[in-house]
């Protein structure tokens, strides 16, 4: 059985090449690329984000824990896309007008596919998204608009 916590613990340590070579190590053992994503990278992220919250880990690390969690997902993704993932939806991304930066959306871009990042910092975002289906989610980083 695959032990998931070493993919979590080396997240949390930010160490890259051994996430990489334990996400490599679980594709070869047939464990599915959903359940190392769920439960390996998104499940590292979750502490990574509670660590944050207690303020036991700081931004420039929860952004160097993302890169190595966009470095695994990118072993990933062929596997995933040939899974049945577009169920999901699609997720649009963008930083609305007001908002100083847009760590939170990279972030969160590491770990949703497919997006479209609009690059758009202005009100016209919520244009871009209006004409999307209602399967699409819409997020904002400023509730101030």
């Amino acid at each position: 059985m695959f032990d998931f916590k070493l993919i979590v613990d080396s997240l949390i340590e930010c160490d890259e090449a051994k996430v990489l070579k334990l996400v490599q190590n679980g594709l070869d053992e047939g464990v599915a690329a959903k359940e190392i994503l769920n439960q390996g990278l998104i499940a590292g992220m979750d502490v990574v984000g509670e660590k944050m919250e207690n303020e036991d880990m700081f931004i420039p690390e929860v952004l160097m824990a993302a890169k190595v969690m966009s470095s695994a997902v990118g072993i990933l993704r062929p596997l995933l896309a040939a899974e049945d993932m577009s169920a999901m939806g699609r997720v649009i991304i963008g930083t609305v007008k007001g908002d100083l930066h847009d760590i939170g959306k990279k972030a969160l871009i590491v770990i949703l596919f497919p997006s479209i990042d609009s690059h758009l910092r202005s009100s016209s975002f919520v244009w871009s998204v209006s004409g999307r289906s209602q399967k699409d989610l819409k997020q904002c980083s400023n509730h101030n608009f």
